[in-house]
């Protein structure tokens, strides 16, 4: 065991016995060129499972159903999530392991980043899925898949530095980089995200594409989501420092409908009563912007080009937004 000086005795061992909990027995591992370290857990021994709520939980291997309605978008552009490493062993699922550093760094971000329409926070489960730039959560600078859930107005998880989200994934994590990225008035990469209640078993499932999912939140863990969600929301999260800095939002730019220029959603759809996805209607959207001087969108339904169908673009400088 190695102390950290800067800590106290008890805050350290505290934290020693949080990374024995998330840090699990091995079955393989692989060190990335970005220095990061991914083991190969048993995927029924997962730090998920150590949730209260979820000791008698069966993992779901896969969805039960694929829902109907799904926009097909061109493979061309695509952003690649496969690992530039092995595959996990059958059985197991990939993991980054977790640092002491990790664990303060984390230390920092807030324990719910969006409090959604709510009047009474306690009130509220929720989840939240995308891709993300964040070195206190990462400890990068890289663009990265998350995931995050809250049950009640104490608890928040990001990833799996917490128990919660069920990996089921052999290759890919459910912080895994995202590459290439895309360049201001140049070439757009997309990345199909997709966030769905399996019908049959009342969990929430998280894939990447119809074909390729990462894992699911299981539906112990949000009870007042057992019957589907009341909202649904698409956007960006900027999270300011203890200055008060907000960091930039997509391309750092102010959008203006042009998709090369602005970080944007396409293809938008909700799940309806018939588990088929379908284009939400004008008249149940709303458009919210937290700091209009530092943030923005624009919502003209097509970014400029119909065959996005339904789109918007956001984002913006960041900055003192007060």
């Amino acid at each position: 065991m190695v102390l950290d000086s800067s800590l106290s005795i008890e805050e350290d061992l505290k934290l020693e016995r949080q990374l024995k909990v998330l840090n699990k027995p091995l079955i393989k591992t692989f060190h990335t060129k970005e220095g990061e370290i991914i083991d190969c857990i048993d995927i029924n021994k997962q730090p998920a499972l150590d949730h209260p709520l979820l000791k008698k939980h069966k993992i779901q291997t896969k969805p039960t159903k694929i829902p109907k309605g799904l926009q097909k978008i061109s493979s061309s552009g695509n952003v690649n999530l496969l690992p530039q490493r092995g595959t996990c062993p059958t059985g197991t699922v990939p993991i980054r392991r977790t640092s002491k550093k990790d664990l303060l760094r984390m230390r920092s971000l807030p324990k719910r980043p969006y409090n959604g329409p709510a009047d009474q926070p306690d009130q509220l489960n929720g989840i939240l899925a995308g891709w993300a730039v964040s070195p206190d959560m990462n400890g990068d600078n890289l663009t990265r898949l998350f995931t995050y859930w809250f049950g009640d107005n104490s608890t928040g998880c990001y990833g799996t530095r917490c128990p919660g989200f069920v990996s089921t994934n052999p290759q890919i994590e459910p912080d895994a980089k995202l590459w290439p990225v895309s360049t201001y008035g140049g070439q757009q990469y997309v990345v199909e995200l997709i966030v769905y209640q399996d019908s049959k078993t009342g969990n929430w499932w998280f894939g990447i594409d119809s074909k390729t999912f990462i894992g699911y939140w299981p539906k112990e863990l949000l009870p007042k989501l057992r019957n589907g969600g009341n909202y649904v929301a698409w956007g960006g999260i900027a999270i300011a420092d203890k200055q008060g800095n907000s960091p930039p939002m997509g391309s750092g730019h102010m959008p203006n409908n042009d998709y090369k220029h602005s970080s944007f959603f396409r293809s938008i759809k909700v799940m309806n009563d018939l588990s088929q996805f379908v284009t939400p209607d004008d008249d149940t959207t709303i458009q919210h912007v937290d700091k209009s001087g530092c943030y923005g969108i624009v919502d003209k339904r097509d970014c400029g080009h119909k065959e996005l169908h339904y789109c918007f673009t956001f984002g913006g400088i960041g900055g003192q937004c007060g």
